[in-house]
């Protein structure tokens, strides 16, 4: 199941309540002024209050990443999206559970934002064309008014 694309400011959390903050291997694409989080991305967990029936605490302190984003990449790395399937982990390794992802970067805003990304590596100023295209109105008679032509 694929979703939105995660990003550092996503709000991603351990089954116990702990949050867990991304350490960005790529700073360069952004969404929403925040950088994409990738497959590889090192991620901690602070905060996790889980402690053993023995009263040992075992809080989650790292997410390992399983499943990655099956439809984007950056540069050839993977990246992770609200489909994707993670296992938090205590110090010692042990699984304690999956990752509960709460807020992510809109599909909308994205997609504008790799466009006009693409464009700018290209150096062309087609992201400013497709804008203003995107910006005027759809109805004939409304194009025609606006050139003066009606």
């Amino acid at each position: 199941m694929s979703g939105n694309l995660l990003h550092t400011q996503a709000t991603i959390t351990c089954p116990h309540g702990g949050r867990a903050n991304p350490v960005p291997a790529q700073t360069r694409v952004l969404l929403g002024g925040d950088p994409l989080d990738g497959f590889s991305d090192v991620y901690t967990v602070t905060g996790c209050p889980f402690t053993l029936p023995n009263g040992k605490p075992q809080p989650c302190v790292t997410i390992r990443w399983v499943t990655p984003s099956s439809r984007v990449a950056v540069g050839g790395a993977q990246t992770l999206d609200q489909g994707s399937v993670g296992i938090c982990q205590s110090v010692e390794q042990i699984p304690q559970g999956s990752p509960l992802v709460s807020a992510v970067q809109q599909r909308r805003h994205l997609q504008l934002q790799l466009r006009a990304l693409q464009h700018q590596r290209r150096g062309d100023g087609r992201a400013d064309r497709a804008d203003q295209r995107r910006d005027q109105p759809h109805h004939a008679a409304d194009r025609g008014h606006r050139r003066g032509l009606v």
